[in-house]
């Protein structure tokens, strides 16, 4: 169920609050990262092909993604008008340069797939 009025406007606090559990989630994601790097070096050198490179490859690619689509939002929020006097946002237009659907559908309050228990999709 989406937070967002038929327009498809959403109030700023609410957008921001949003950014601020993606960028948790980006925080999480690192932190998986670096304890796989870890256990990488640790074992010595790992084949292209072992699952544990390929899924942390992958998820290297996701958090840079998720970052940089994060800046182009953010971007977005800062030309809108000013916090104080402004009137809800339309979502759509704050987060229409973003290139990751499932975060674009996140801070728009849809569910997504992970959210739902599919599978991950490989990139």
């Amino acid at each position: 169920m989406s937070m967002l009025d038929q327009a498809g406007h959403i109030t700023a606090a609410l957008l921001l609050r949003r950014i601020e559990a993606e960028l948790g989630g980006c925080r999480r994601l690192l932190a998986k990262i670096e304890t796989t790097v870890e256990t990488m070096l640790s074992r010595g050198p790992v084949a292209a092909d072992d699952p544990l490179h390929v899924s942390e490859m992958q998820n290297i690619d996701l958090l840079d993604q998720s970052l940089a689509d994060l800046i182009l939002c953010l971007q977005e929020l800062a030309s809108a008008p000013p916090m104080g006097t402004a009137l809800p946002l339309r979502v759509a237009h704050i987060t229409r340069r973003l290139r990751l659907a499932d975060l674009r559908d996140r801070l728009g309050g849809r569910i997504t797939p992970a959210e739902r228990g599919d599978d991950v999709e490989l990139f």
